[in-house]
């Protein structure tokens, strides 16, 4: 099984978390460049969602996640992660609405 998953190990990983910091891939500038966005920040998260740095809604979701463990470790307010901004446009405000139910709002 190991064999397996050293073989078709993925060459690119569109988010990925590295120590203190999530690395999103830059899905704006696909398929002519490969670049990484570093978001250490609740409001770096926010940002990369907002300018459709990751896209779809499965990558949005996992992304918004990680903005949670970005904001615990920022000592900030559960709450807090949810109204950066997550909130502009209609794919926005339904991914912002979909998390409330996981912070007790």
């Amino acid at each position: 099984m190991e064999e397996i998953r050293h073989r078709f190990k993925p060459k690119i990983r569109p988010i990925e978390w590295r120590g203190d910091r999530l690395v999103l891939l830059d899905q704006r500038v696909l398929p002519f460049e490969t670049r990484y966005i570093e978001a250490k920040t609740v409001a770096e998260v926010a940002e990369a969602i907002r300018d459709m740095v990751v896209r779809g809604a499965p990558a949005i979701g996992i992304t918004a996640a990680f903005g949670m463990v970005v904001a615990l470790k920022e000592k900030k307010p559960k709450r807090g992660a949810t109204h950066t901004g997550l909130r502009e446009g209609s794919t926005g405000e339904n991914k912002a609405h979909g998390g409330e139910p996981l912070l007790g709002a």
